[in-house]
C-alpha cells in the first residue's frame, strides 16, 4: 500500500506484502525519514483522513492502528478480533468524532469509533460473505463506497445508520474503488 500525506506532497507513506512495517519517504530527496513498527503480519492499507489530520493502518493480523507522524508513535490500536483479515481501511474524521471502516476478507464491513476503539456499526448485506476488497468515504462524509468478490459496487449513507442507497454492479471481481476528491464521480476496477 502506498499515500502521499495530503497535507505535505514532499511525503510519502508505503508498505510491502512481506514487510510488516511502514516506511516515510521524503519524496523530494528520496531519503527514508522513519519507519512505523508495530503490526504483526502485512500492512495491506495505508490510509489519511480526508482533512490530513490522522493516519492509520489496516493489516491481516485484524488490528488497525492510528498513527502520529510527529512523533513516530502509535496512538492506539483497534483489534477487529472476531472478523476476517482487513484488506482496506477508510477515515472519516466528523469534527466530534474519528470514524474507521474496514473492509474484511469475509465479507464484511466494520466501522469504528476510534476514539473508543469501539465496534459502532457491523454491515452485514454482503450475503454470499464474499471478500470486501475496497472501502472509500465520500469528501463529504455522507457515504461509504464498498467494492468486493460479490461484483458489486455499494453504497452506504453514513447519516441513515449506513442503510444501503444503491449498487452498481461489475463483471467480475471489484478490487478497488474511489471517490473524486471534488466531483459526484466514483471509479473502479
Amino acid at each position: 500500500s502506498i499515500c502521499f500525506d495530503p497535507s505535505s506532497d514532499l511525503t510519502l507513506l508505503t508498505s510491502g506484502d512481506i514487510d510488516k512495517n511502514i516506511k516515510i519517504w521524503d519524496t523530494e530527496n528520496g531519503n527514508c525519514k522513519g519507519e512505523l513498527k508495530g503490526h504483526n503480519k502485512d500492512v495491506t492499507s495505508l490510509k489519511w483522513s480526508i482533512d490530513g489530520n490522522y493516519f492509520a493502518s489496516g493489516s491481516t493480523d485484524k488490528t488497525i492502528k492510528l498513527w502520529d507522524l510527529k512523533t513516530l508513535k502509535e496512538i492506539c490500536t483497534i483489534p477487529t478480533l472476531g472478523y476476517g483479515a482487513i484488506n482496506d481501511i477508510s477515515l472519516l474524521n466528523t469534527g466530534e468524532q474519528l470514524i474507521i471502516a474496514a473492509a474484511h476478507n469475509d465479507g464484511k464491513i466494520t466501522v469504528w469509533d476510534a476514539q473508543r476503539k469501539s465496534l459502532f456499526i457491523e454491515i452485514k448485506e454482503n450475503s454470499q460473505q464474499k471478500e470486501i476488497r475496497s472501502l472509500s468515504f465520500s469528501p463529504d462524509g455522507k457515504y461509504l463506497l464498498s467494492g468486493g468478490f460479490d461484483n458489486k459496487i455499494k453504497i452506504y449513507d453514513v447519516m441513515n445508520n449506513f442503510n444501503s442507497s444503491g449498487e452498481l454492479d461489475h463483471n467480475d471481481k471489484v478490487v478497488s474503488v474511489r471517490w473524486h476528491p471534488d466531483l459526484p464521480i466514483i471509479v473502479s476496477t
